[in-house]
């Protein structure tokens, strides 16, 4: 389970959208603990060594966030990967140019860079052939007593193979925050061991994000100080630039987005957007909420936009849309295959769509009035689960995870999932090359990977301990080519935290996947592998046309499908 605690704001909706009645209410998100390390595992890498640590002497650099000191173990174990998130078509054959039809919609016209090859995945030898599959533990980590790490994140940042560069032919890292316990861990992807920890710190809730914001080569961790100022640092903890404390920072998730397409990525973060060297651009009044924003070029003009629940704004800071203060969200797909995008918000009984410049397009109730504990809180994934043409949206309750049409918005199936287990995120990728998108969750018992045609539970590893709430993160932290599952756990009664990757069984191989997942809100094409941002950056909508799904990539590092779906269509 993923270990994350977050407060969200959430909106209800009585007599229809446009009479919504938004609120905050606080989430205290309980994580599941995990069982001790199996003695030997019958299945499945060996274990790298990963070991418990203790907690760092606090820093001595008069509060700031001080370097620590970690062992730079580590060896890449070589190898590329790339995993399917994409649904489509099962074919052969080379690279196909995806790009959007020109919808007619003069803004909205193709950029050279909306226009990517993306070839076919290559089935590893001994992919697993469809569900039920087995999930191994191939590492842990065990954190500090009374300790509460949350959401990992993956990338670069370490030069593993000593070739004085870091790059993919390195072994990605794992990167989390304790939510509670004050520190930063870094960790080898491959092994678990420590590269270095640091004293963090940031309200709890509120998740860093890695990227190369200054545009240096290096990936950098954005995150909090000790005063709820935003901090960019190095992987061992070194100040970068620090932002000066404003009453809107350091209230929420951090996002990070290049809008203004300069190359230099900004920060975003309940109200405030900073500049890549940490100076404060604009102060965005949003609804208070710790929802995190969003980037997307919505009207194609070449800037990015920053969408949160309560409305959008431009690159400038300059309104764009009035929203819906207290839902929660965004997400942002292509709903209806013209190539305009549409956005996505949940709220306690609901979910709206938004077009692109802000007006309604559809709502739905999620709730089931026979059910009280029944109500929607937690982020949906965007994907293409079971094999047809029509987008899907799974989302969470906090008693059912259920998958919805986005045409009509109407339910295909619902699955039980563990009481309190809804707030942080599911998310989705193609593990056996099917071309559908299975889903992956975390709840306070058990991670599971669901069947997207019916529901079904195909893979799963009970993770007895506290209640946890989850999101689970894919990607290929050990650069094996098969795809690995990220969860951290808080064990019960104060006992620490876990962060614990699974992989497909000894023998066995889950497709390959991308290299890095780099923060809260995911989308294939806002961050390149390497952790920097491309210029100008690829509408997610018009490529993959998916939301917190993991997708493929060949041995040089292209993305890559079982089909593609581009705009509805298989390419």
């Amino acid at each position: 389970m993923v270990c994350s605690d977050v407060t969200f704001a959430f909106g209800g909706v009585v007599g229809g959208v446009k009479s919504a009645i938004a609120w905050v209410l606080p989430v205290i998100a309980v994580l599941a603990g995990c069982s001790q390390r199996p003695a030997a595992l019958p299945e499945g890498p060996a274990s790298g060594g990963a070991s418990a640590v203790a907690m760092p002497e606090a820093g001595s650099g008069g509060g700031d966030l001080a370097a620590g000191a970690g062992a730079r173990a580590g060896s890449n174990s070589g190898g590329a990967s790339g995993a399917a998130g994409q649904s489509g078509a099962d074919h052969d054959g080379g690279g196909v140019q995806i790009g959007p039809e020109d919808p007619g919609n003069e803004p909205l016209k193709p950029r050279p860079s909306d226009v990517v090859t993306i070839t076919q995945c290559e089935r590893p030898a001994n992919i697993i052939a469809g569900g039920p599959f087995k999930l191994v533990l191939e590492w842990e980590w065990v954190g500090p007593a009374e300790s509460e790490v949350a959401l990992p994140l993956v990338a670069n940042l370490t030069d593993d193979n000593g070739d004085g560069a870091i790059d993919t032919g390195d072994t990605p890292d794992v990167v989390v925050k304790a939510q509670l316990g004050g520190f930063m861990v870094v960790l080898d992807g491959a092994s678990g061991d420590v590269h270095s920890m640091f004293p963090a710190y940031g309200p709890y809730g509120s998740f860093p994000a890695l990227g190369d914001v200054n545009g240096d080569g290096v990936v950098e961790i954005v995150g909090h100080d000790e005063v709820n100022g935003i901090v960019a640092v190095d992987v061992d903890g070194a100040i970068v630039w620090r932002a000066p404390p404003d009453p809107l920072t350091g209230t929420g998730t951090i996002t990070l987005a290049d809008l203004d397409q300069d190359g230099r990525a900004e920060t975003l973060s309940n109200g405030v957007v900073l500049s890549s060297e940490g100076d404060t651009l604009h102060i965005i009044s949003n609804d208070g909420s710790y929802a995190p924003p969003l980037a997307a070029d919505l009207d194609g003009d070449g800037a990015l936009e920053v969408v949160y629940g309560s409305g959008g704004f431009r690159a400038d800071g300059a309104p764009y849309f009035e929203g819906f203060p207290g839902l929660v969200g965004p997400q942002i797909a292509d709903f209806e295959f013209d190539g305009v995008p549409e956005i996505l918000l949940t709220g306690v009984h609901s979910m709206i769509v938004l077009e692109h410049d802000g007006t309604l397009r559809s709502e739905a109730s999620v709730h089931d009035p026979n059910e009280e504990d029944d109500f929607a809180l937690g982020p949906a994934m965007l994907g293409y689960v079971d094999g047809d043409a029509e987008l899907d949206i799974a989302l969470l309750s906090n008693v059912w995870l259920s998958v919805y049409r986005s045409g009509d918005l109407g339910r295909m199936w619902r699955a039980p999932i563990s009481y309190g287990a809804y707030v942080y995120g599911i998310t989705g990728f193609d593990f056996d090359g099917s071309a559908t998108t299975e889903i992956v969750y975390a709840d306070s018992d058990r991670l599971r990977i669901f069947d997207g045609n019916n529901g079904g539970e195909i893979a799963g590893y009970d993770l007895p301990g506290s209640g946890a709430i989850g999101y689970p993160i894919i990607a290929d932290v050990d650069n094996d080519g098969s795809a690995e599952i990220v969860v951290a756990v808080r064990l019960a009664g104060g006992a620490g935290s876990r962060v614990m990757v699974f992989g497909a069984a000894q023998g066995q191989s889950f497709m390959p996947a991308r290299r890095i997942w780099n923060q809260y809100h995911y989308a294939v094409t806002n961050i390149e592998e390497d952790g920097t941002f491309r210029t100008p950056m690829p509408r997610w909508w018009m490529l993959t046309n998916t939301f917190r799904v993991q997708s493929a990539i060949t041995e040089s590092g292209e993305l890559c499908s079982i089909g593609t779906r581009a705009n509805g269509e298989t390419r």
